[in-house]
């Protein structure tokens, strides 16, 4: 696709210059996408647009603004042939004097998928630990918060502690510590919630 900018050569320069270029970015499904490419030189101007090396055509789809912008409607993955809009995009500015090529942007589909791994029932000693764990991966990462009995956890109460990879620990746990937990991961693609475990914490032995 191509878009024929007219514009003035900034103090009278012919060569062409990027005032943006665009960035790597995670795209959200059903949502429109922008990247820049803004340039500055003489004119006409013309500016194309590449992903994964092909030229782009101009469609109900995809468009190119005034301003060199590509953008894309309802960013897209369909399931039944695994096609997606994301790939590496890249922008070409030509006037009569030469061709300026842009960095290639990455853009990715923003994902979460379900958990690898769910937290599993235990039994703890009163005064123990008590670990339990999930696993996600997704694009972004995924921000990690646990519930018990289907209520937030409390973060002001030092006793428990989110460690890394989605780890929740329980120190010195209690007899009203016992309950159902759950793992709750959200990105801007989806949220997802584990499955539950039930932590029991028995007396000690005398």
């Amino acid at each position: 696709m191509a878009l024929r900018v007219t514009a003035a050569g900034v103090g009278g320069a012919s060569e062409l210059a990027f005032l943006k270029e665009p960035g790597d970015v995670i795209a959200v499904r059903d949502r429109s996408l922008m990247l820049d490419c803004q340039v500055e030189g003489e004119g006409p101007i013309s500016i194309t647009w590449r992903r994964n090396g092909i030229p782009m055509v101009t469609g109900v789809k995809a468009s190119v603004l005034a301003n060199g912008t590509l953008l894309i409607k309802n960013f897209s993955k369909r399931r039944e042939t695994n096609e997606t809009d994301a790939g590496e995009y890249e922008c070409a500015a030509q006037n009569r004097y030469g061709m300026l090529i842009s960095r290639k942007a990455r853009v990715q589909l923003a994902s979460l998928p379900k958990f690898l791994s769910h937290p599993e029932s235990m039994v703890v000693d009163e005064g123990g630990v008590a670990r339990l764990t999930c696993q996600v991966n997704g694009i972004p990462g995924a921000n990690i918060t646990w519930e018990k009995d289907r209520r937030p956890l409390r973060p002001e109460d030092p006793r428990y502690t989110l460690l890394p990879n989605g780890v929740l620990q329980v120190t010195g746990a209690r007899r009203t510590d016992g309950g159902f937990y759950r793992c709750v991961a959200t990105n801007i693609a989806n949220t997802r919630y584990s499955h539950e475990a039930q932590l029991s914490v028995t007396g000690k032995n005398t």
